[in-house]
């Protein structure tokens, strides 16, 4: 598949999780050169293949086993060359499988920018319009695609000064500044790759997409987002503690 990026204003880097039954031949030296020579995957981050008690997929051939893969954040081409490289060893997935797509930004604010309840509701509406087969995740306990009623803000507030998972994150969106720094998407099913092998490139493009239209449809100024009163550090290991509201100026 042959991918036309798209122009990037906002997203600075890119990561995924790809959950599902692997050969245990991804756990190579070869493919660790590979992926050593994408920019930004460095010989620290070796620690990508994890185990995941949510996947259950029935295997008894001792060469394959359940993971989650994760990449490192990446620019966007780096990033879909390692799944290229990555899925190379993926054998079969099913609806336990999620793949799921962290971005982070180059300004604090826009990332800032996102955390309104409306952007999780027009995420859900574009990606099960494009993608039919995500409307099931809607509902699915690990990805849900709404907020209960009355507690959108307060949900968005507590994914974002959690430094360790909690259950706010089961969201199609997760703001999991706390433990990241990134936006999480969790709402992509990763058993679509069973038909087709492009799907998961497919998935972060539109993503990316949908991201930089979002912000760059949004007003340059009066935006009322929840900005953190601790620090303007994107990368700052500090935990959140205190949110309030500020306007963004048009100079931001």
């Amino acid at each position: 598949m042959k991918n036309l990026l798209p122009k990037i204003k906002y997203i600075d880097r890119i990561g995924v999780e790809i959950e599902g039954l692997w050969h245990k031949d991804i756990d190579n030296t070869v493919l660790r050169k590979k992926l050593h020579r994408l920019k930004g995957w460095t010989r620290n981050y070796d620690s990508f293949i994890q185990s995941d008690g949510s996947i259950s997929i029935g295997n008894s051939n001792p060469d394959y086993d359940d993971y989650e893969i994760t990449t490192p954040p990446l620019d966007l081409r780096n990033t879909l060359k390692a799944i290229s490289m990555i899925t190379k060893f993926l054998k079969h997935t099913n609806d336990t499988c999620g793949f799921h797509i962290h971005a982070s930004f180059k300004d604090t604010n826009n990332y800032l920018k996102l955390t309104q309840p409306d952007f999780m509701t027009s995420f859900v509406k574009v990606m099960t319009k494009t993608f039919p087969e995500t409307k099931i995740r809607t509902t699915n306990n690990f990805c849900r695609g709404t907020y209960d009623t009355g507690q959108e803000v307060s949900t968005i507030e507590r994914q974002f000064i959690d430094t360790y998972k909690e259950r706010t994150r089961y969201k199609a969106v997760n703001f999991c500044y706390g433990l990241h720094k990134t936006v999480e998407f969790r709402l992509f099913p990763a058993m679509q790759w069973m038909s087709d092998k492009d799907i998961f490139s497919k998935y972060v493009l539109e993503t990316v997409g949908f991201i930089e239209h979002y912000l760059n449809s949004m007003p340059s100024k009066n935006i009322l987002v929840e900005k953190i009163s601790t620090t303007d550090n994107l990368y700052n290991p500090e935990p959140l503690k205190v949110l309030q509201p500020i306007t963004i100026n048009e100079s931001n």
